[in-house]
């Protein structure tokens, strides 16, 4: 029996399509559905500027297929490998685990699939047939090499034209090898170029080759030149010797020609560039390294990670601090700074900040690194041909295609100094336009479909996210090895049962719903309330009123210590006959019992422990289910051992079983059972 009060309801703009409700209703009565009519898609791959299938790999990872993980993500992004270790994953930001406890380590699992992969041997994707179409790329970055790698998958005839000797562009001379080996970023590339893409090396376009021939002998153009000429800040006295600008030094860094620095290093900005050159200078024996941002630390745009681990090694950070003048006769000496106050917020959102009157002040430094922000340039373009906006970027259309037919452009160039991730996403989308635009009978290869694993298939943990293992900061600061050495197998099997795999929105119903408030329970989003009913109602599984029938239910509660009249389910409240009655008439499991008779049949491991003792009396033992259900078949109350019965203040079984399940007190409860069973004959039969 149970008294039905409520029904479960569900806030759809908070439902995250976890399935934590439908995992542990007891009836069926809620479900969790494709929202709208459009396929459904989790906050995580939405938020994912290349849109790569995040719930799909990480599941794929968890069930041990890093291969076909690998795949996945390549069908998207062509540098896993790059982007598990520098991505600024915003996915994570999105993932609705995050509104539980942390988000799932998404970019950590990516790293660990694409290390796997490449212990193994790279998976060659499928490469159509030559369609007589040619490309040319401007630029080896991560936006140029991703065009060119789904445009050769798809047929074209790819050529990419880089001015340096190596092909990574900003990633390549922009990020220190401690976040980004130079091995890893390389084996990415040969991957790329596996496919079909042929990077010409050391040559600049207009000098070496003419943009004019590219545009005459090839059927479209990308520009994926980046940004990678460095603003000045416009402090006084920038021109000085020992001031440096972020990506000129991790340029020169990289090119080995590392700048001489002295033992106090003053870093100007909040970026990710910022981070890096300042860890890169404690590489380098600065005894000193400070960092100036004239907002809050919670302002820096850099990533949470890469500041805490530049803390760890010894940098200084100051905030709310902005410079002045660079002071010295000829070269750095000291640098003056002013001391910032919070204002309104300016046109894009972000808190602006004003310097306080009489706050300046110095800090002993004999090297100043400017890492504020960079800019695009393309001289091979005569800038009569082509439109510019009033700050030097180029006009581009819909389809990201210039003034000029057929030129397209993308990555920093297009959008200013941005991420990897944003670039990538901008060549995928780059060689979508360009197919569109050379009019290609289909859409763009992005290698085989890659089967996923069904949803039903995993257990949801409540483990804490697995954190990254590093070097120890004495060993990392000595040299420029990897920090972060990656997560374990059993750690990336553990990110993949945290992640709900969202997959739609969560509907009720009504007509099943019993008022048990599991649901509810367990939402950890807040989408689900229980509301009350005009009306309430009863939901009762008839009770036996033959005298064969009650023999039957005594000699199974007999069997099962338990007395016929005891109330098992005390949210119903449902006794012991009525269960017994419902599973002799043919209830199958707990959920075709709980819709039998109300029983709310695995709230907790009591009623869990001796409704199961009950199903194994009747001759119909069951089993648990393997979906993180609510009610697993675990060890009841019944089955522990004589030590634990003997140890045991607060619910004190040993005296239970002696005092309320004797023969003496069985047989009694028997008595009075038969009696009421014959009155309810009697009644019956008039």
């Amino acid at each position: 029996m149970t008294h039905i009060y409520r029904v479960a309801k569900v806030d759809k703009s908070k439902c995250v399509g976890c399935k934590r409700c439908e995992r542990r209703c007891p009836t069926g009565a809620i479900k969790v559905k494709p929202a709208g009519d459009c396929k459904y898609v989790a906050p995580c791959q939405n938020t994912c500027p290349a849109g790569i299938n995040v719930p799909g790999y990480v599941a794929l990872a968890g069930k041990g297929d890093y291969e076909g993980a690998y795949r996945l993500i390549r069908r998207d992004n062509p540098f896993p490998s790059v982007c598990g270790r520098v991505c600024t994953h915003p996915c994570e930001s999105a993932c609705n685990r995050g509104g539980y406890d942390d988000s799932v380590a998404i970019r950590d699992v990516k790293r660990f699939v694409a290390d796997k992969a490449y212990d193994g041997k790279f998976v060659k994707e499928p490469v159509w047939p030559k369609n007589g179409k040619r490309v040319a790329i401007i630029g080896a970055g991560p936006s140029g090499l991703t065009c060119g790698y789904y445009l050769a998958l798809t047929g074209y005839e790819v050529d990419v034209f880089e001015s340096e000797s190596t092909a990574g562009g900003v990633l390549l001379f922009g990020i220190p090898e401690y976040r980004l080996p130079k091995e890893v970023l390389a084996r990415d590339i040969k991957a790329i170029e596996e496919a079909g893409v042929k990077i010409h090396l050391n040559t600049k376009v207009g000098e070496d080759v003419k943009f004019e021939d590219l545009t005459r002998d090839y059927d479209a153009v990308y520009i994926a030149t980046g940004t990678q000429f460095c603003k000045t800040a416009g402090v006084i006295g920038e021109d000085k010797a020992g001031v440096y600008h972020g990506l000129d030094f991790l340029k020169e860094i990289s090119h080995g020609n590392a700048p001489k620095i002295g033992k106090n290093v003053v870093v100007v900005g909040g970026g990710n560039t910022a981070i890096d050159v300042s860890r890169t200078a404690v590489r380098m024996g600065a005894e000193n390294v400070t960092i100036v941002y004239r907002r809050r630390e919670g302002d820096m745009p850099a990533e949470r990670r890469e500041v805490i681990e530049a803390l760890e090694e010894g940098v200084q950070l100051q905030t709310l601090v902005s410079p002045v003048e660079i002071v010295g006769d000829g070269k750095v000496e000291k640098i003056k700074c002013s001391r910032m106050k919070i204002g309104e917020p300016d046109e894009r959102g972000r808190l602006s900040t004003h310097a306080i009157e009489g706050s300046e002040f110095e800090l002993e430094a004999d090297t100043v690194i400017m890492a504020v922000s960079q800019y695009a340039d393309f001289p091979f373009i005569d800038k009569d041909e082509v439109e510019l906006t009033e700050f030097g970027k180029l006009v581009l259309d819909e389809e990201r295609m210039t003034t000029l037919p057929g030129v397209f452009a993308g990555g920093d160039v297009s959008r200013g100094s941005a991420t990897a991730i944003e670039a990538i996403a901008d060549g995928k989308q780059a060689a979508i336009n360009i197919n569109n635009y050379l009019k290609a009978p289909t859409g763009i290869n992005q290698g085989a479909e890659i089967e996923l694993p069904p949803r039903e298939e995993f257990g949801w943990s409540n483990a804490l996210v697995s954190r990254m293992h590093n070097l120890p900061r004495e060993e990392r600061i000595k040299n420029n090895k990897e920090v972060a050495l990656g997560l374990t197998e059993e750690q990336v099997k553990t990110e993949s049962q945290r992640c709900y795999r969202c997959v739609g929105k969560a509907t009720v119903d009504e007509s099943i719903c019993y008022d048990c408030g599991m649901c509810w329970e367990y939402c950890d989003q807040g989408a689900i309330t229980m509301e009350p009913l005009p009306e309430g109602r009863t939901l009762q599984y008839p009770l036996p009123d033959t005298m064969e029938r009650a023999e039957e239910i005594l000699a199974i509660c007999r069997k099962a210590h338990l007395l016929p009249m005891q109330i098992i389910c005390k949210c119903g409240p449902t006794n012991t006959e009525e269960i017994v009655n419902a599973i002799l008439d043919g209830a199958r499991d707990m959920t075709d019992l709980t819709l039998k008779s109300g029983t709310r049949a695995g709230c907790t491991m009591y009623c869990v422990g001796q409704i199961s003792r009950l199903f194994e009396a009747c001759g119909r033992p069951l089993e648990s289910r393997e979906d993180d259900n609510y009610h697993p078949i675990t060890q009841t109350l019944w089955d522990f051992s004589d030590e634990a019965l003997d140890f045991d203040p607060i619910f004190k079984m040993r005296e239970m079983q002696t005092t309320l399940y004797s023969d003496e007190v069985f047989n009694a409860a028997a008595d009075a059972y038969r009696k009421v069973v014959k009155e309810r004959s009697e009644k019956k039969n008039g």
